[in-house]
């Protein structure tokens, strides 16, 4: 809930990407004058790969570049608004509702126990995708056929992938 916004015009989006390269790999790697596996060998801590000299090089270029901010900013359009707007007022009544034993503040929380936990545990990344599959796929069947209704993706993969946006600038929305 903190990664929105008041009036809901924006949302942050904090990265945390698997087996990514390091950030700025090839801006360091320039910046320290070493090839960028000589980067990730000294960020991933494999000291014993590179020379202190490289080692030295890398941490000191590491150092010259201003930090990357915390969260990159999101304007959202006015449709996506609305139905954020339209989900907490829902969410609000489902909370309500329901007697939850753990936290409230995420956007999605669960309302019935699980092997996880109480009710109001914010649900994890893995429940969300196979609630969304679930749901998506339940909704492309019902409606297969209806006149005018092109199936939705199945994943928040394929649905990351059919929109194009561009980050607002540092602080530009918070």
């Amino acid at each position: 809930m903190d990664d929105l916004s008041e009036g809901l015009g924006v949302v942050a989006l904090r990265r945390r990407q698997q087996k990514a390269p390091p950030p700025r790999l090839e801006e360091i790697a320039a910046l320290a004058r070493v090839h960028p596996e000589s980067v990730r060998s000294v960020l991933g801590g494999w000291l014993e790969r590179v020379s202190e000299e490289t080692r030295q090089r890398v941490l000191a270029a590491v150092e010259e570049l201003e930090p990357l901010p915390e969260f990159e900013a999101y304007r959202l359009r006015e449709g996506t608004r609305l139905t954020v707007r339209r989900w907490l007022a829902v969410r609000e009544q489902l909370v309500e509702a329901v007697p939850l034993e753990g936290a409230r503040t995420a956007l999605w929380v669960t309302l019935v126990a699980t092997k996880k936990g109480p009710p109001g545990l914010p649900i994890s990344n893995e429940g969300l995708r196979e609630a969304y599959a679930r749901g998506i796929t339940a909704l492309n069947w019902v409606m297969a056929g209806q006149h005018g209704w092109a199936p939705l993706p199945t994943t928040m993969e394929q649905l990351r992938r059919a929109v194009t946006v561009e980050p607002l600038p540092p602080g530009g929305g918070r």
